[in-house]
């Protein structure tokens, strides 16, 4: 599918899922509709480590070629290494600046559903989802983070690097059973971000919810778990 094509329909997905609030995150179609945000959100071609990693997939892909022909086994895995190689094929052509451009419209869209569907509903995602989600933003936030503030940054990378921290803050808020594994990613992000002079205000903005996060200042909500005042609390 075109590239922008699956752009448009994840903003469609991130405006459907505001429309509709957390059922929009509920049941098997929202978990499916997630995965294929996902793989999107990932980063694919534009960012130095993850070329490597797909070369370094396709060479391993190449040894396991029994059954299916040429290609192997049709399986949705293979299709995406392929899709991946195409769009790697495209940037090393005579339309690589217009190919990578698309490709980050495509992550930045991805992101923005990922973001949304957190702060919706971010619970009610099936548990391997949630996982492939926080996975898929730490990955996308490692790819920012290569960019130094030397890096000539046009718009569109710096929407796709706003998206990331939008999506890194959703997962970290988003509630979990257990602490957020991208909490520690996402004070060490804001912090290098807060020195950028293109992105101090917003990273410090997010920071301010991060503190919020760790050192929360108001009172349980059950009264048992707050102490009585001693007696001799003045003596």
């Amino acid at each position: 599918m075109c590239m922008r094509v699956r752009a448009c329909a994840h903003d469609a997905i991130a405006t459907a899922a505001y429309a509709l609030g957390g059922a929009s995150a509920s049941g098997e179609l929202a978990s499916a509709v997630a995965m294929y945000v996902i793989q999107d959100a990932k980063p694919c071609g534009t960012g130095k480590s993850a070329m490597a990693n797909v070369g370094n997939k396709a060479n391993a892909s190449g040894k396991k070629r029994k059954k299916g022909g040429a290609w192997g086994a049709a399986t949705v895995e293979g299709l995406n290494d392929l899709t991946t190689a195409a769009i790697l094929d495209d940037m090393s052509g005579p339309t690589a600046g217009s190919a990578a451009t698309e490709a980050a419209k495509l992550q930045t869209s991805a992101l923005r559903a990922l973001t949304a569907l957190c702060n919706v509903g971010g619970a009610m995602l099936s548990p391997s989802v949630r996982t492939n989600l926080d996975s898929a933003v730490a990955q996308a936030t490692a790819q920012v983070n290569e960019l130094t503030f030397a890096d000539d940054v046009d718009d569109v990378m710096a929407n796709r690097r706003d998206a990331v921290y939008d999506a890194l803050l959703a997962s970290v808020l988003a509630p979990r059973p257990f602490r957020s594994p991208n909490l520690p990613l996402a004070v060490a992000t804001f912090s290098k971000g807060a020195e950028d002079p293109a992105t101090a205000k917003k990273c410090t903005q997010l920071a301010m919810a991060l503190n919020a996060l760790l050192h929360p200042s108001a009172p349980p909500l059950a009264p048992q778990a707050i102490a009585p005042p001693r007696e001799d609390a003045d003596a």
